[in-house]
């Protein structure tokens, strides 16, 4: 059993792993940039992670809420099991393959997001430009790790899963993702408040156009990483994704495969 400490978002959280094949899926998935941890200090989230369940994912089987009698939440797909207490602290995870682990951990970190009004996990990529963090949206291969690399040597937040927080001071914030896929250096820094987002879109041109909230929230709520579980849960999801469409202006960004499109941004 192998014990490390991450933090995620601003939560502090403790994995327990169940022997060294789990543990590389693990670091593969989030990173091993371990936290060193001061004896006593309690985490606000413990996650037992290991291996050994299901079969591959083939896309056909949805995922299941299991409540149970003592008020734990058990979420089930082909590839992954996740069993959380009833106030969400401790956590059991068991997978099949990276695949499935990823999704787990997505949708568990998901749930943490939604019990607590957080904030949200959204498709896209985010750079750091002059301190303030700049989001890239879009659905699978529309271009938001191409826009990753294109930005660096500027920090990267995220190349696929940006973590944004809906601070309740009236900020957002965007901190460093551990779930990454191309670029997996870990930017120390940050968060970082959230300046603009931008829908992406291959062109041949190369400009942005900024667009109204009503439109933003719309092409926004499809990108949101989020496991649908009653109506009321996904009403306060709307909300949260209204309040940071308010808070943030949001683009079109038209770009071609260089870094010209940063002269449409700043």
């Amino acid at each position: 059993m192998f014990e490390h400490w991450q933090r995620i978002g601003s939560h502090l959280i403790r994995f327990r792993i169940d022997g060294e094949e789990a543990e590389r899926m693990v670091e593969l998935t989030i990173g091993d940039h371990w936290l060193s941890i001061e004896h006593g200090l309690e985490p606000d989230y413990e996650v037992a992670v290991a291996g050994g369940f299901g079969a591959p994912y083939e896309g056909v089987d949805p995922v299941r809420f299991e409540p149970s009698a003592d008020g734990a939440t058990v979420t089930v797909r082909t590839d992954y099991r996740i069993e959380s207490s009833a106030d969400g602290r401790r956590t059991s995870i068991r997978f099949h393959d990276y695949f499935g682990l990823r999704t787990a951990l997505l949708n568990w970190y998901s749930r943490v997001l939604e019990q607590h009004g957080w904030g949200v996990i959204i498709h896209s990529s985010c750079v750091v430009h002059d301190d303030m963090a700049y989001l890239f949206a879009g659905l699978s291969g529309a271009g938001k790790t191409t826009i990753a690399g294109m930005s660096r040597p500027r920090p990267l937040l995220a190349d696929e899963t940006s973590i944004v927080e809906i601070a309740r001071d009236g900020g957002v914030l965007v901190h460093d993702s551990p779930f990454r896929n191309d670029f997996r250096e870990h930017t120390a820094a940050g968060p970082y408040p959230l300046r603009g987002i931008y829908l992406i879109k291959q062109s041949l041109d190369i400009r942005s156009r900024q667009i109204s909230r009503s439109e933003a929230l719309l092409n926004l709520l499809n990108k949101i990483v989020h496991w649908q579980k009653d109506p009321l849960e996904t009403q306060r999801l709307i909300q949260r994704c209204k309040t940071l469409v308010e808070r943030v202006p949001a683009y079109e960004l038209y770009f071609q495969k260089n870094d010209l499109f940063w002269e449409a941004i700043s």
